[in-house]
């Protein structure tokens, strides 16, 4: 299960989406296993990243509720994490926010969505509190390796954002597209640089972040994303037009 997930995680954050969906529809498991609704789930979700079908997002959700409460952690963990990741794809930040932090610290693995979505929740509704509450009790006993520095650099550049201090911003932003590249894919570098152009329109490098996110969610035919994102593409191509 771990494996699939693994390495379809690998084509989503590609853009190949058609071939991660595949891959879960794929999965061999016993009949009526509960892992069977979840890999159904990411079908869906990634049959939205293509089609931009508000439902299949909700029909996901559906089924993520339907095996809610099992007693295996990591089931239990990925389950609610699907959640939170499905309420952030369908414009709802706050409930996004709410389903990720309630996610169990038991059974949650690195490459589970949970641990950014707080903070790229609180930063599209502009939410200096849930911001600052978005990493939880991590602490001194913060998770180590790359997803977690950019994490942590995104919180940062998104605090220093709210509070009016641009330079920061720009500079921990930069650092944290930097960082995820290399530990994130494409994917998620490209929501971090279209929510970065959101949160801070008014600045050159924000906007050109957002255009280059732009002609990725383009060229991988990522309509779900192109449509998740609508109001901020008018902010980078007015910048681009009035630079021109």
């Amino acid at each position: 299960v771990r494996a699939t997930g693994s390495c379809a995680y690998q084509l989503e954050i590609r853009g190949r989406f058609d071939e991660a969906a595949a891959m879960q529809a794929d999965v061999e498991l016993p009949p009526g296993t509960t892992w069977e609704a979840y890999f159904q789930a990411r079908v869906l979700v990634n049959r939205w990243a293509v089609t931009a079908d508000l439902a299949q997002l909700g029909s996901a959700a559906e089924l993520m509720r339907g095996i809610l409460g099992s007693e295996e952690p990591q089931l239990e963990a990925w389950t609610r994490d699907l959640l939170a990741e499905i309420s952030l794809w369908a414009g709802d930040s706050s409930q996004a926010y709410d389903a990720a932090v309630a996610v169990p610290m038991e059974g949650r693995l690195p490459e589970n969505r949970s641990w950014i979505i707080p903070t790229l929740a609180a930063l599209r509704l502009r939410d200096s509190e849930k911001l600052n509450a978005a990493l939880g009790d991590w602490g001194s006993d913060s998770p180590v390796g790359r997803r977690f520095e950019v994490i942590h650099l995104v919180h940062q550049a998104g605090r220093a954002a709210l509070a009016g201090h641009d330079d920061d911003a720009v500079r921990l932003f930069s650092d944290a597209l930097a960082a995820s590249e290399l530990a994130d894919g494409v994917l998620w570098t490209a929501v971090l640089q279209t929510t970065y152009a959101e949160l801070m329109p008014h600045h050159p490098e924000a906007q050109a972040a957002g255009r280059e996110a732009y002609d990725w969610f383009t060229s991988v035919g990522a309509n779900g994303y192109l449509d998740l994102f609508a109001d901020v593409w008018p902010l980078v191509t007015e910048s681009e037009a009035a630079a021109g």
